[in-house]
């Protein structure tokens, strides 16, 4: 084991780590928001408190109608009220990607079917976050898709909706 028995702790390096230290102490500890309650991200099954964040600033940010974003990629259980930016990054740590497609209401609308079934929401599936004016209603017993509303309106089938996906690249097929 490397600890103080194996060798004596140089001090001029010590002070040195404790300099670096402190600055990224006061870069990451700043308070940079606060919430009125604690958000929370308990299980990636669920539509949760810090996901729907996390979604509606990504949606926000891209001007999209949907943003799905991996529940998995939340890495964080609760956050706030008091937010510092190392709970901001710790959160979401990924220097990730995020990609925009312009797909028909008819597409959109086999998207949430899919992704809605029963057997993504085992803990190993592909789960998302869903942005604020997004309502999907699925039915466990018929295994599909009965509505999906953006803002309030049903999806049209032929009309064209910006989605936006954290992470992940759809091919064409």
């Amino acid at each position: 084991p490397i600890d103080d028995k194996l060798a004596e702790p140089d001090q001029n390096v010590q002070k040195f780590i404790n300099s670096f230290k402190s600055k990224v102490d006061r870069k990451y500890k700043t308070l940079i928001c606060k919430f009125a309650q604690t958000l929370t991200h308990p299980k990636r099954e669920v539509e949760t408190t810090l996901g729907n964040l996390v979604a509606d600033a990504f949606a926000q940010n891209a001007g999209c109608d949907v943003m799905l974003v991996g529940s998995g990629s939340i890495r964080i259980k609760k956050m706030g009220p008091l937010v510092t930016l190392k709970d901001l990054l710790t959160c979401f740590p990924y220097d990730d990607t995020l990609n925009r497609y312009q797909v028909k209401g008819r597409d959109l609308k086999r998207i949430f079917n899919y992704i809605m079934r029963p057997e993504n929401r085992d803990g190993e599936g592909e789960c998302y976050q869903v942005n604020h004016g997004v309502h999907a209603v699925y039915s466990d017993k018929k295994n599909q898709l009965l509505s999906l509303k953006i803002k309030g309106q049903p999806v049209n089938n032929q009309k064209d909706y910006t989605l936006c996906l954290q992470g992940y690249h759809f091919k064409s097929a």
